[in-house]
């Protein structure tokens, strides 16, 4: 039996057995054709807009887009390497909840490996329109952020991990979490258990002063989020009292703000959430089986936060699960915990990383500031001196000019 192809527009032979093998010439053309829809199925050249293209006089600074974490959008993110391994971006984005503010943001963000020291000379940010306008003077705040692990038997001791100096009167906007996620595989599907959350000790104390929050959850299958997802499967979460009232306090709140159909979606797909606070600290997360029949392992979400910057630690390094009907435990034990930190200082802070190996996000410092609401042609940011392990480094001049309809990648999707 035999074919032929219109105009011969794919490159095969106008003559073509069904039987006859592409040659490798036709097979490479497939290939690459194959590979340019794949990197484009989600992406197409398209117009950018209006944004600001952040400009630095060196070779080594590179640009990253404002969509799909830098993967696409227009270049409006610069990342200037400095020494050390420290590096700088800069912005003049707004984000998707800054969609309505009225003046132009300027974001500044540096990231600062283990081992290094950094400190500005001063907390000040000048703002000009070129390079001869002195432009208007700021006077910038940093917020400081770490994630790192920390063994289970150490506290989490801001004065000993904190990536400054710290002083419990003079930090803002502090929070620090942990997450203690598991999960359990040797065919643990219960109806329902009880499971004790973990105690904390304030203040270094030997013994913890808080009593026993024990919750008590009972199984549930998932109703479909889309027509017949679960059709074929049973997917489980874990309902408390406490996921119960949170779930009819998220429904009154979102039909107090008039949101309509969308709050339908939170019976679907905020269920078996649980949030509490006990002595300072506040407790959420879930417990849920992705799909019974295929042995999905049971799941538990749980994170710990708080506010408050004084010394806390664990009592023990576990969790108990016990459940219901048979008495059946099930612990979990922890090494380790990992700590994410953040609060804000003034710019002048000496920032320093803390990050205890090469897993662990480098420290960072981000400085929000404005260009105010002129929406000018270019911007000239000036930024004090930085030192670096003790060597100061002078920042040049940087040039944020406004583009009109660049082309770059339009996400479908990211």
């Amino acid at each position: 039996m035999r074919y032929q192809l219109a105009n011969n527009r794919l490159g095969f032979s106008t003559r073509t057995e069904m039987s006859k093998r592409p040659n490798v010439v036709d097979m490479v053309r497939w290939i690459l054709i194959a590979g340019l829809l794949v990197n484009l199925i989600g992406c197409v050249p398209a117009p950018m807009g209006k944004y600001y293209k952040p400009i630095y006089a060196d070779a080594a600074p590179t640009y990253s887009g404002d969509l799909c974490y830098g993967k696409a959008g227009a270049p409006a993110i610069l990342t200037i390497p400095l020494a050390d391994g420290v590096r700088l971006s800069v912005s003049a984005q707004k984000n998707y909840l800054e969609k309505d503010r009225a003046d132009r943001s300027l974001r500044l963000s540096l990231e600062v490996p283990f081992g290094a020291a950094i400190q500005f000379a001063s907390s000040e940010i000048h703002v000009g329109h070129d390079l001869n306008d002195p432009g208007v003077v700021t006077k910038a705040d940093a917020f400081v952020s770490a994630l790192l692990m920390v063994p289970a038997a150490e506290p989490a001791d801001m004065q000993r991990l904190a990536p400054t100096s710290f002083s419990v009167q003079e930090v803002r906007r502090f929070s620090a979490s942990t997450w203690l996620d598991f999960t359990i595989g040797d065919h643990f599907v219960p109806d329902g258990f009880t499971m004790e959350l973990p105690r904390l000790v304030r203040s270094l104390d030997t013994k913890s002063n808080q009593s026993p929050v024990v919750l008590s959850a009972t199984a549930r299958r998932h109703t479909d989020r889309y027509p017949g997802e679960y059709k074929n499967k049973t997917s489980l979460y874990y309902e408390t009292p406490e996921s119960l009232q949170l779930l009819k306090d998220k429904i009154a709140k979102c039909e107090r703000e008039g949101r309509g159909d969308k709050c339908n979606s939170i019976t679907t797909f905020d269920v078996g959430e649980y949030k509490l606070e006990r002595d300072g600290f506040e407790f959420s997360g879930r417990w849920y089986v992705y799909e019974v029949e295929a042995n999905s392992p049971f799941s538990s979400q749980l994170k710990i936060r708080t506010t408050n910057p004084e010394p806390w630690r664990f009592e023990q390094n576990r969790i108990r699960l016990v459940e219901k009907g048979t008495g059946a435990e099930r612990i979990y034990t922890f090494e380790q915990y990992p700590l994410s930190i953040g609060y804000m200082v003034p710019m002048g802070t000496q920032i320093r990383g803390v990050n205890r190996s090469k897993n662990d996000e480098p420290t960072s410092a981000t400085i929000e500031s404005s260009l105010g609401v002129d929406e000018a042609a270019t911007y000239v940011v000036r930024l004090p001196d930085l030192m670096i392990n003790g060597r100061r480094f002078q920042i040049k001049p940087i040039l944020l000019e406004r583009r009109l309809l660049d082309f770059g990648l339009e996400p479908f999707n990211c």
